[in-house]
């Protein structure tokens, strides 16, 4: 369910956070948690920290090479509560339709970043390279 991934979120919330594509077509997000536990093959969601804010813009690219693509996307985030926040995880969804969305990468950072209270800032950078199933 998308509670499951997007924590309590709006489901307006939720599609604003989501809808940059067009014609119903949603790009991979990426979003953060504070699960610390190691990366396992049966990760499915992160922890999503839902008191943070999304700022500027977000930025997304894939880049195709011969050995396969380069998915790139940089998103910054604002703690606007009154708590310092602590994340442990990023990851990268997909939205495929109303009840289905999916975890398509987790990685647990090597070091936690830590967004202070009112105003804590910090910028997350995922790039995914992947290589051609069937590589001739």
């Amino acid at each position: 369910s998308v509670h499951s991934i997007f924590g309590q979120t709006s489901s307006e919330d939720r599609n604003s956070q989501l809808q940059t594509g067009t014609s119903g077509q949603f790009p991979p997000i990426l979003l953060v948690g504070s699960n610390n536990a190691e990366e396992s093959y049966n990760d499915y969601a992160l922890t999503i920290l839902g008191d943070l804010t999304v700022v500027g813009a977000r930025y997304a690219n894939i880049a195709y090479t011969t050995e396969g693509c380069v998915y790139n996307t940089i998103k910054t985030f604002v703690n606007n509560t009154e708590n310092d926040i602590t994340v442990n995880e990023v990851g990268l969804y997909q939205h495929f339709s109303e009840n289905f969305d999916a975890l398509l990468y987790r990685k647990k950072l090597d070091k936690p970043v830590t967004l202070k209270a009112f105003g804590g800032t910090a910028t997350f950078n995922l790039v995914i390279d992947i290589p051609y199933a069937n590589k001739p």
